[in-house]
């Protein structure tokens, strides 16, 4: 067997094992291995404290952003709503997307669950306090700082990554906004048909 052969042989390896034990792997940035059930109590545009029990049963995409983002949570949004519309209704209704303000000194819980639903009438925005916010963005990993733009205003730095939750409320999946919306699809039905 030559070296050439070889290597493409090692290669097949991983995906092989994949087909073979049933499983398939995931498009986006896999994160079960860590084993993170994320606890959420935001409140809602309607002053309501929701939390992650709430949403058992459905893939949950959870987005952090900011409705003053000039770009990427706009860009997200938007393309979170069309992958929601591009499901049968059936698997639809088992997706909720929840968006979490990384700004709430500018932004209360009203105007996140507006903005949020500007993109889609069923996606929910939420708020909360500062301590709030942080401790569930460390559940996440999710780092972000502001940075001034003028001696009055400021902007967030942040990664427009979005998290998915599976059923039974386990961290998943990481997806990139640069992540193609068929892979997070892929991805999304993967974890609706888990048993």
């Amino acid at each position: 067997m030559n070296r050439r052969h070889l290597l493409g042989t090692l290669l097949a390896l991983p995906l092989f094992a994949a087909c073979s034990s049933g499983t398939k792997a995931f498009q986006n940035t896999d994160l079960t291995p860590a084993g993170v059930f994320p606890k959420l109590e935001l409140t809602d545009g309607d002053g309501k404290v929701r939390q992650m029990n709430e949403f058992s049963g459905k893939v949950v995409i959870v987005f952090f952003g900011f409705t003053r983002s000039p770009d990427s949570s706009p860009s997200a949004l938007r393309k979170y709503a069309s992958l929601i519309r591009s499901l049968r209704s059936i698997d639809s209704k088992r997706v909720q997307l929840l968006f979490i303000t990384l700004d709430p000194e500018r932004d209360a819980p009203q105007h996140a669950d507006t903005f949020a639903q500007w993109f889609h009438p069923e996606f929910i925005g939420l708020g909360g306090s500062p301590a709030q916010i942080n401790s569930l963005a460390e559940q996440f990993d999710v780092t972000f700082s502001k940075k001034n733009t003028s001696p009055t205003e400021y902007s967030i730095e942040y990664a427009a990554d979005a998290y998915v939750i599976d059923p039974k409320g386990q961290l998943r999946l990481r997806a990139a906004l640069s992540s193609p919306i068929e892979h997070i699809t892929e991805d999304m039905l993967l974890l609706l048909d888990e048993k």
